[in-house]
């Protein structure tokens, strides 16, 4: 078997779900990639549901001393929590 692949889908502040779910299916229908797939969200509120055979983890903003989300912490987030 191919090694394992891990792709790390950040999305934070507003995204288009339905775009994030053709995303998925794109990857899932890759052939001969033995692929592991992460969503991490950060958002007031989670915004994506059933997400078969994906790691999903939701967080609240992480924001700056000046009140910007910090897109980096999350990205790190989902790689710590890769295999």
């Amino acid at each position: 078997m191919a090694p394992k692949i891990s792709v790390i889908i950040p999305l934070y502040g507003t995204f288009d779900s339905e775009r994030v779910y053709i995303s998925i299916d794109s990857l899932k229908n890759q052939k001969n990639v033995n692929l592991e797939i992460s969503v991490v969200e950060q958002s007031d509120s989670q915004r994506l549901y059933e997400l078969k055979n994906i790691t999903y983890m939701h967080t609240k903003p992480i924001l700056s001393h000046d009140k910007f989300l910090i897109p980096g912490l999350v990205r790190n987030l989902a790689i710590k929590n890769s295999r």
